[in-house]
C-alpha cells in the first residue's frame, strides 16, 4: 500500500477546523441551481450588464494567454511578477476584471495603494510601462496582504506570497467582500461541499481564488498552500458547465468542467504543477459582512 502523505488541512481538520456551515451564496448572474445540472437545461440570456463586462473581463474570455490591454493599445503578459506575487497577481486581476476604468489608471491607482511604500518607484509617467505598472501593483497589493498574522498569533512567511486570510481581506468583486475557506482534499464531503459554494459563486459571476499545493511526500513545505489561481467563467461561458482556470504564473486561462472541479480532477498544470486545492476564498453574501 502506497504511503499518502500529509497536508496541513487535513490536521487542522483533524482539530475540528472547517467545519463551519456554508453562506448563502451571493446574488448574480446564477445560471443553475447545483454545480451538477446540465448545460442544455440552462438556457442563459446574457444581461446588459453582461455585455457590457464581457469586453473587459480582464481575467480572459477563452483558454489560453491573457494579456493585458489598454485603451491606448499597448499590452503585457498578465503573469506575476516572481515567485512569491501569485495572490498578488490573482488579486490584481480580480480588480482589473471589476474596474470601470482604464486598465492603465486602475494599475496606478493600485500600485498607489501601498502601506508599505515599496511600489511607489513604478515611473507612472512613462505610457509604455504596462509590465512596470502591473508589477508595482502586485507589490502594493503583496504589502496590503502580507502584513498581519493568521488569528493574531502566526506570520505567515513573506517568501510564501499572499495568505489566504490576507487575499480575503483585500479582495472585492461587484461590490462583495471576500472570506476565506479551506478545503480539505482527503476529506470527500468537506471538498465538495467547499467546493461546490465556489462553483456556485463562480456561475453567479464572481471570480474565486484557490490555493494549491502537495503534500508532506514532496517535502513539509508543499504541505501547506503554495500557489493560487483564479477559477471564473466569463460571460461568453455562462450558462455552460465550462470554467476557466487563470494561472498567474504562465498567464495562461485552462478550460475544466464543473465535473473536474468537484471530482478533484483539476489538471496539475492548470494549478502551476501542484496536486491539490487547500483553501478557497470566495464572495460574502452582501448580508454576512463579519462572518
Amino acid at each position: 500500500m502506497a504511503h499518502q502523505g500529509y497536508q496541513l488541512t487535513t490536521f487542522l481538520y483533524g482539530l475540528w477546523c472547517g467545519r463551519r456551515k456554508m453562506p448563502p451564496a451571493p446574488h448574480g448572474e446564477n445560471t443553475s441551481a447545483t454545480p451538477g445540472n446540465n448545460a442544455a437545461s440552462n438556457s442563459h440570456k446574457v444581461s446588459a450588464t453582461q455585455e457590457n463586462m464581457t469586453a473587459k473581463w480582464a481575467l480572459g474570455q477563452h483558454p489560453g494567454p491573457v494579456d493585458l490591454s489598454a485603451e491606448d493599445g499597448s499590452e503585457c503578459p498578465a503573469v506575476q511578477m516572481d515567485s512569491t506575487t501569485c495572490g498578488s497577481a490573482a488579486l490584481t486581476m480580480i480588480a482589473l476584471t471589476d474596474a470601470h476604468a482604464d486598465t492603465r489608471e486602475t494599475l496606478r491607482e493600485l500600485a498607489q495603494n501601498d502601506p508599505q511604500g515599496a511600489a511607489q518607484s513604478a515611473p507612472h509617467a512613462d505610457l509604455n510601462a504596462m509590465e512596470t505598472l502591473f508589477a508595482a501593483a502586485q507589490q502594493a497589493m503583496k504589502s496590503r496582504t502580507s502584513h498581519r498574522a493568521m488569528m493574531g498569533l502566526l506570520r505567515w512567511p513573506r517568501r510564501w506570497g499572499t495568505p489566504p486570510w490576507g487575499a480575503a481581506r483585500v479582495a472585492h468583486f461587484l461590490g462583495h467582500d471576500y472570506q476565506d475557506r479551506m478545503v480539505v482534499a482527503t476529506s470527500l464531503p468537506q471538498y465538495q461541499r467547499v467546493m461546490g459554494h465556489s462553483v456556485e459563486c463562480v456561475r453567479r459571476g464572481f471570480p474565486v481564488m484557490l490555493y494549491a499545493g502537495a503534500d508532506t511526500r514532496r517535502g513539509v513545505t508543499a504541505s501547506v498552500p503554495r500557489h493560487v489561481v483564479v477559477l471564473h467563467q466569463p460571460p461568453s461561458l455562462r450558462g455552460t458547465d465550462h470554467l476557466l482556470v487563470f494561472d498567474p504564473a504562465t498567464a495562461i486561462n485552462t478550460q475544466v468542467s464543473v465535473s473536474d472541479v468537484m471530482n478533484r480532477q483539476i489538471p496539475s498544470n492548470a494549478l502551476g504543477g501542484w496536486q491539490h486545492i487547500m483553501w478557497a476564498v470566495f464572495p460574502r453574501p452582501s448580508s454576512d459582512r463579519t462572518s
